[in-house]
């Protein structure tokens, strides 16, 4: 080789050896500072508003970097220390060796204003997911971090979790394990799997979270828009496991989640351990099992429990759900417990999705309804809904039993939803009115856009009250039709009634072709003040559900029809017609506002204890707190005007009470003639006119008092088969009260006339008194008998047993009149006569404990009596006293009475009822002796008085 080759040669390898000079010059200086420039030129293109990367070293198999960070509004990533392994084998399969990072610092800002990277370039497309290979899942064979951080923020809520990550990708197997810890959680991840697809990927799972309260700020805040903040929840722990093949899907899944307890300020919320298993076909459930038992409470006094609820869907489409053991409870009284199953399947192109509901609900409790007894099931779609309720017990107001229940609910979820139901029913009320055998129904009920309406049909047959009456088959039967309408909020409705009865019988009552008909609209709302007359509200306390406080608008129209109505054959109606109405329209005076309802009924006849009242008619006004009825009646062709006033306690709607005003008459009568039912079929005929008026009351106890005033003018009244009359009594008997009758002050009385039989008196005047603790009291103050005087103590009489107390006192009575009343009396006398009987009736029995007539010396008196024969009626002219009797019977034919004494049951003289002590002088023309005549009547009171009455007098001397 010449110099020159030399030379040349020498020339060359030194350019060369400047070029690898330059070469490696330029491959650690100036490419590693260029790859820099270009690689954050990048990422600001991407959205990364802070971008450093910082290259340490680029070799042929291995390169490192050194402190580099990423950031922008969605956080920071910052890396203090990597290593990048590369081979030529593993670039040749688009891989990397192996990749160390030290120091991996994540940090994430969750806040929803936060804008996350660009993923792609601005123009690019998404990537694709699930991959196609696990290169593209893992494009590396070992992935290492250590001293990894990452750190949650959102506002001032921030966690940091320090971590550590580990993968591997070769010879066809993939791992993958994930450990993350601080105090109070920790979170392992593992993922293990065959590359090549010939075994499946395993998948699994573990957290454990001692203050769960400390993440609850990190989560988004629409996941707790309603659960107000704080939320304490218990440690909460859990697995997952999962098995598949990640080429094409996740295919089979376990997991499940330690007992935990959530608590709110308004609420809590327990948990039973969740199981969960399930599997994944192309991203999609195909089937998915969770098993988990609830028990939630609030602070409202609201709870639900569950001893396990299972749902399980299987291939996507069909879904069951089943739960044992629910329990519900409300404040309001509401309690239920029972069970339920559901179960859809999804429908076919072009039809209708389709499922079936099963429950059974053997506790149901709520404020006057207790359920004993539901069972039933849906079946159907979203087209319609078959019901069945094959058993159904409800207590309310009674006990009912429903069977054969069947039903189709039409388009359940549309705006034109409809309901149809029919069955049987039977059972009792409360007041044991029941129904003797089974009783057909029909329910129907449409929903049209805002309005909810709906009819009620019920047969009546053999209705019967057992504990009353004893009634015959078929006690009440007839027809119940309902149908009204409302908004789904309930704020307005309208209802209509049809009840036809055409013959029914409880409490006594007997009732023929009743017929009531009517309609009502109302509307509630937030009222100033209750729509409904305080004296209504009343009698609507017991029925909190009717909300009477919310009205703000009610116009109805009841109307009731019927033929005849009997009561135990003593009262019978006939001939009713009612109407009980409030409509819109104001009355046409402003100074007398419209009622806020009206009544008008008309009678035809009523009968009552032999009384006939026909042609009777009522107008009603109901007002704001005042309730008025007026009317008329006619009995014996006399009208009978009347008027009720109700209201409220002294007009006030707060006070407690009732109270208002009746007054029946004043009534003229004519001859009228009593019911033979009072008089024992006597002929008893009144003339003149009588009024009833007063007041009444009811208390907080719910007791009534009525004080009634009776006002008399009774022209005449003839007993003839009695031989009795009364003429002219007039007076006016007011009372306090009737339980019991009392009155205030004696009330006086005045009679021109009582006769009975030969008896008469004469301007009677009378003080009347009523108590509750005495019965009767009268006292008879002055009356004109047989030219004398009669007056009374005041007497007391009881009439509920009949006791009587009396002291009759007589003063100048005319012994001439007297002895003509006297049966069987043959004489004649003269003279006048005082004296005190006093009279009392106790047990049963008449008694005279002591009584006294005797002669009034200052008037001359006389007997002049046919006595022949009635001392010696029956004697021996010879016998020893013959004569002596005989002259006694000669002094009594003119004898001038120097006393005269009748002693009536002397305590004295027990044994001898009645004596009788006469003395006198005799003017007979055979002599003029003195005479002295003892006369001893013994006996009972009522045989006495039918000796007098039968003249079979003995006697004895």
């Amino acid at each position: 080789m010449t110099p020159r080759r030399w030379k040349r040669t020498g020339y060359c390898l030194l350019a060369a050896a400047v070029g690898l000079v330059a070469l490696s010059w330029a491959w650690r200086q100036a490419l590693p500072a260029y790859l820099e420039r270009r690689s954050v030129a990048l990422l600001h293109a991407q959205g990364f508003d802070d971008a450093q990367i910082r290259i340490r070293s680029l070799g042929l198999r291995a390169s490192e970097l050194g402190d580099s960070r990423l950031g922008g509004p969605w956080g920071r990533v910052r890396l203090e220390h990597a290593r990048v392994g590369y081979g030529v084998s593993a670039l040749n399969d688009r891989r990397l060796e192996e990749i160390r990072l030290e120091g991996l610092h994540i940090r994430l800002n969750l806040d929803q204003t936060a804008t996350p990277p660009r993923t792609g370039p601005r123009t690019g497309s998404t990537a694709r997911f699930p991959p196609t290979s696990w290169h593209e899942l893992l494009p590396v064979r070992r992935l290492l971090v250590s001293g990894g951080n990452l750190e949650l923020r959102r506002g001032p809520a921030r966690e940091v979790l320090p971590f550590r990550l580990g993968a591997t990708n070769q010879d066809h197997h993939l791992g993958f394990r994930f450990e993350a810890a601080n105090d109070e959680t920790g979170v392992r991840l593992r993922l293990a799997g065959d590359a090549a697809g010939t075994e499946p990927l395993e998948l699994e799972a573990s957290f454990s979270l001692q203050k769960p309260n400390a993440w609850l700020p990190l989560l988004p805040p629409a996941g707790l828009a309603d659960v107000p903040p704080p939320l304490a929840i218990g440690a909460l722990t859990g697995s997952i496991k999962a098995r598949g093949d990640l080429q094409t899907d996740l295919a089979d899944m376990q997991g499940s989640l330690e007992p935990t307890h959530l608590s709110w300020p308004s609420g809590e919320l327990s948990l039973e351990r969740i199981r969960a298993d399930g599997r994944f076909v192309k991203g999609l459930p195909d089937r998915i099992e969770v098993e988990s038992g609830f028990a939630l409470k609030l602070r409202s006094g609201l709870e639900l429990r569950a001893g396990e609820v299972a749902l399980r869907l299987d291939e996507g489409r069909r879904l069951s759900v089943t739960t044992t053991n629910l329990q519900f409870a409300h404040p309001g009284n509401v309690n239920a417990a029972g069970s339920f199953q559901l179960e859809t399947e999804d429908a076919t192109a072009g039809t209708d999705a389709t499922g079936r509901l099963t429950f059974d609900l053997h506790r149901l409790e709520m404020p006057g309804v207790r359920v004993a007894t539901l069972r039933g099931e849906f079946t159907g779609g979203t087209k319609h809904l078959d019901l069945r309720l094959p058993a159904l017990e409800l207590v309310a107001g009674g006990r009912w039993t429903f069977r054969n229940l069947v039903g189709q609910l039409t388009t359940p979820l549309n705006a034109e939803a409809g309901l149809t139901l029919a069955g049987e029913v039977a059972g009792n009320w409360a007041s044991n009115l029941v129904a003797g055998n089974w009783l057909p129904l029909t329910i129907a009920a449409r929903r049209s856009g805002e309005q909810i309406s709906g009819t009620l049909a019920l047969a009546l047959t053999n209705l019967a009250m057992p504990a009353f009456v004893a009634l015959p088959a078929g006690g009440v039967s007839g027809r119940v039709f309902l149908s009204g309408e409302s908004s789904p909020d309930r704020s307005a409705g309208s209802l209509e009634l049809d009840l036809a009865l055409p013959e029914a019988a409880c409490f006594g009552w007997r009732l023929r072709h009743l017929r009531i008909a009517g309609d009502a609209r109302l509307a509630l709302g937030a009222p100033k003040s209750p729509l409904l007359p305080g004296f209504l509200l009343r009698f609507l306390q017991a029925a909190p559900a009717l909300a009477p406080e919310r009205l703000v608008e009610c116009f109805f129209t009841l109307r009731a029809t019927a033929g005849r109505m009997s009561l135990a054959q003593s009262m019978a109606i006939e001939g009713l017609a009612l109407t009980l109405s409030r409509t819109p329209e104001a009355s046409g005076n402003p100074s007398q506002p419209a009622s806020w309802a009206t009544l008008a009924a008309r009678v035809v006849r009523i009968t009552a204890g032999g009384f006939e009242l026909v042609d009777t008619g009522i107008e009603g006004f109901l007002e704001a707190e005042t309730a008025r009825f007026v009317g008329s009646t006619s009995l014996a062709g006399s009208r009978i005007p009347f008027e009720v006033r109700v209201q409220t306690g002294a007009g006030n709607p707060d006070a407690s009470g009732l109270n208002g005003r009746l007054q029946l008459g004043p009534w003229r009568m004519e001859d009228f003639r009593l019911p033979a039912a009072l008089t024992d079929g006597d002929d008893v005929r009144l003339t003149g006119s009588l009024m009833l008026a007063g007041d009444w009351q009811t208390g907080p106890d719910a007791r009534w008092n009525f004080a009634p005033t009776l006002t008399l003018n009774l022209e005449r009244l003839d007993w003839p088969d009695r031989r009795f009359a009364i003429e002219n009594l007039q007076g006016e008997l007011a009372l306090t009260g009737l339980n019991p009758p009392t009155s205030s002050a004696p009330q006086r009385v005045d009679l021109g006339r009582i006769r009975f039989e030969d008896h008469e008196l004469t301007q009677l005047e009378a003080d009347l008194t009523l108590s509750g603790e005495n019965g009767l009291q009268l006292e008879l103050r002055r009356a004109a008998y047989l030219d004398g005087r009669v007056w009374s103590e005041p007497v007391r009489w009881n009439w509920r047993t009949g006791d009587l107390g009396l002291v009759l006192h007589a003063e100048g009575v005319d012994l001439h009149r007297l002895g003509t009343l006297l049966p069987h009396w043959e004489g004649t006398l003269s003279g006048r006569i005082d004296g005190r009987i006093p009279l009392q009736r106790k047990a049963g029995r008449w008694r005279l404990p002591g009584g006294r007539l005797e002669l009034d010396r200052r008037v001359p008196a006389r007997l002049e009596y046919p006595a022949d024969g009635l001392l010696t009626g029956g004697m021996a002219p010879d016998a020893p006293r013959y004569q002596q009797l005989r002259m006694v019977e000669d002094g009594l034919k003119h004898l001038t009475l120097q006393a005269l004494q009748v002693d009536l049951f002397d305590p004295q003289t027990p044994q001898t009822a009645v004596r009788v002590r006469l003395e006198g002088t005799s003017t007979s023309a055979r002599a003029i002796v003195p005479v002295i005549l003892n006369l001893n009547l013994n006996g009972p009171l009522e045989d006495l008085i039918e000796l007098i009455h039968t003249d079979r007098l003995e006697f004895s001397f």
